[in-house]
């Protein structure tokens, strides 16, 4: 009986050691794959590079650049009208603003005409009459000249011979944009001319509002209009145009402020009209400035 306990007791020893033992097993010399994910260093984010203003912004809607193409003077006319006698057909797939509208891939700005910017009072409203006249329709545009930024300058009538740019200055939806009134013959001139004083008398739409010009918002300035020596439309010729940085006076209840205000560099700067809050509080004209 004594070989068998001494047996049974050698096999136990020979167990216990397979097992490493009844003593606590050796600390383990690498660490779980938890604790490796935990430790993983973490990416460090990448300075992004400040928003760049940008630099090759219209001065005006209309500039020319050296290069850009503009058609003859002949003219013809159309729906009663005295146009460019350059044309193209095509359905507006799209409208940018109240004086701009895309026919696929071609950008057309319309002539004669200064519809307010998106960010001014009465901008998108602007926009959205425009496009009660034109989107979705096929228009005819008769054309002068292609400007710097690629745009189709040119007027605009949809099938029914709505002429859509003069419609525009009607409803109180743009101005006529008299620096270019020398491109129009003088029964146009006479008649955007007009047009607007009738919207302005009546206080339709952006003329219900302290409106102030677009191209004054854009530079700051409120040039002459020329003086046109001809009754036909004069075009005119492609011309340098130096880009400079607009120095902007804002408006006053008093006046017009002797002191100029200067951008910010790398801010852009917005003229807001006045207006009324729903409590009835009215709020003036300013400045606002947003830095990037």
């Amino acid at each position: 009986m004594k070989p068998i306990l001494t047996f049974v007791a050698s096999l136990t020893i020979l167990a216990l050691a397979a097992c490493g033992g009844g003593d606590d097993p050796e600390p383990s010399t690498s660490a779980p794959s938890t604790w490796v994910a935990a430790t993983e260093a973490t990416p460090v984010p990448v300075a992004q590079p400040p928003l760049q203003l940008e630099l090759d912004a219209p001065s005006n809607n209309l500039d020319l650049a050296p290069n850009a193409s503009f058609a003859t003077s002949n003219t013809v006319t159309f729906c009663g009208y005295t146009v460019p006698s350059t044309s193209m057909v095509g359905v507006v797939t799209s409208v940018h603003d109240g004086d701009t509208i895309k026919l696929g891939s071609t950008t057309v700005r319309l002539d004669a005409i200064d519809a307010p910017e998106l960010a001014q009072t009465y901008g998108t409203q602007s926009r959205d009459n425009l496009k009660s006249l034109v989107e979705g329709k096929s228009v005819t545009v008769y054309y002068s000249k292609v400007d710097k930024y690629g745009r189709t300058v040119g007027s605009v009538f949809t099938s029914g011979c709505v002429f859509a740019n003069l419609q525009q200055v009607r409803s109180g939806s743009a101005w006529h944009y008299k620096q270019y009134q020398c491109e129009q013959p003088a029964d146009l001139r006479i008649e955007f001319a007009a047009a607007q004083s009738a919207a302005e008398s009546a206080d339709l739409d952006l003329w219900a509002f302290v409106a102030t010009p677009p191209w004054v918002y854009r530079n700051g300035t409120d040039p002459t209009p020329p003086t046109c020596t001809s009754d036909d439309p004069v075009w005119s010729a492609p011309a340098t145009t130096t880009l400079t940085t607009p120095v902007v006076t804002p408006s006053t209840s008093t006046g017009t402020s002797t002191k100029p205000y200067t951008p910010v560099t790398g801010c852009k700067t917005v003229w807001i009209n006045s207006y009324t809050r729903k409590d009835g509080t009215k709020v003036k004209g300013h400045y606002r400035t947003t830095c990037y």
